[in-house]
């Protein structure tokens, strides 16, 4: 395998990985202190690089591309088939209304005279008026995206006084000491990137494994390092810090760059991850107009109910419902795969802290 390859395979991570959830994580640190947030991001970093290469070990094996509710029943069983398909589905519906919640902001930074209702409207609109015309998301302009927002968290990194981001917030609130845990995993959640790294893989040969789960680990590190760069960034610049960091920039500057780097991003992630959710309800036999329609609106309509705050709803999305995907992933790893020893110990402990992810993030959601 080519290094050529290789780099792509880690841009196709990088570009899946870094998203709407780098704009929760600088009012996430600020609450919980230093050590949670990296805490957190570092063990999900080495927890999700695991899983990933688990993933990949499974479709080598399966030896085709499969989606993981399919895979999942024909693995567990119908009975944990069908609680697949409902957390894949009604997770990435949830993840479209976390990038809606968002979009408006972006969308507002650049036209103000918007409005609340009238920034959700249009961002709605243009994002999901592609659904029903097949428009895939381009390997390039995923690549081309990654690479402005690195050169956009530099830049903020380099502007602002990393000294005064240090001091800026406490280094524990032990009040807050899970309050990361949703966001992280959020933050970080990329098993949809695994599939194309695979198929490049398979396009060369499926020769050279080791090199693409070294591209799947440093996909996911680098992520986590763009983060961290950018909470500094973020908390070393004299912006007051909000829930979704960028209503805080008042620089139009930095509002027309943010708002437009931003609006991108999550633009390029709307159409496939909506796509997602309506193959898998119509590989249950759902009508490919009725299953986009629903994926349409069902974002626009929990919006409407009141599902507004961007930090809560990433929050619960992290740690319920891409929790759940990845025990899934888990779950058919350890049946196709047969780990032995260490590793097996090690799939237990994961079942172990992403159910514990799912019943505290329920609970909390819940509560709060």
């Amino acid at each position: 395998m080519s290094y050529k390859l290789f780099l792509s395979q880690v841009a196709v991570v990088v570009a899946t990985t870094v998203g709407a959830g780098m704009f929760a994580l600088p009012y996430v640190f600020s609450v919980s202190g230093w050590i949670p947030g990296l805490f957190y991001l570092a063990a999900f970093t080495i927890i999700l690089s695991f899983i990933h290469a688990v993933y990949f070990l499974v479709l080598r094996r399966v030896r085709e591309r499969k989606r993981l509710a399919e895979l999942a029943r024909e693995a567990l069983g119908p009975a944990q088939g069908v609680v697949a398909l409902l957390a894949v589905v009604v997770g990435q519906l949830l993840t479209l209304l976390v990038y809606l919640i968002l979009g408006r902001t972006f969308l507002e930074l650049l036209l103000p005279a918007l409005g609340g209702a009238g920034g959700v409207l249009l961002f709605w609109l243009i994002a999901s008026f592609p659904l029903f015309f097949g428009v895939r998301r381009f390997a390039w302009s995923e690549a081309l995206g990654a690479v402005a927002m690195g050169g956009l968290i530099i830049a903020l990194f380099t502007s602002g006084d990393v000294g005064q981001g240090f001091g800026r917030i406490p280094t524990l609130d032990s009040a807050h000491l899970l309050f990361p845990f949703g966001i992280a995993l959020f933050s970080l959640a990329s098993w949809t990137a695994v599939e194309p790294v695979y198929e490049l893989n398979s396009r060369m040969g499926g020769a050279d494994i080791r090199r693409s789960l070294l591209a799947l680990i440093a996909g996911t590190g680098i992520s986590a390092l763009l983060y961290i760069v950018f909470v500094l960034g973020v908390l070393g610049s004299p912006v007051p810090i909000t829930p979704d960091t960028v209503s805080g920039f008042s620089a139009p500057l930095w509002q027309i760059l943010l708002g437009a780097l931003g609006l991108f991003a999550i633009w390029t992630s709307y159409v496939p991850v909506g796509r997602e959710a309506a193959h898998a309800l119509m590989d249950k036999g759902w009508k490919e107009g009725a299953a986009l329609g629903f994926v349409a609106v069902v974002p626009l309509a929990l919006f409407a109910a009141g599902f507004s705050d961007f930090v809560r709803m990433a929050g619960f999305v992290g740690g319920v419902f891409l929790a759940l995907q990845y025990l899934f992933i888990v779950a058919v790893g350890k049946k196709l795969l047969n780990p032995e020893g260490t590793t097996r110990i090690l799939f237990w402990l994961l079942y172990i802290i992403l159910a514990a992810a799912v019943v505290y993030e329920t609970y909390y959601f819940v509560v709060s």
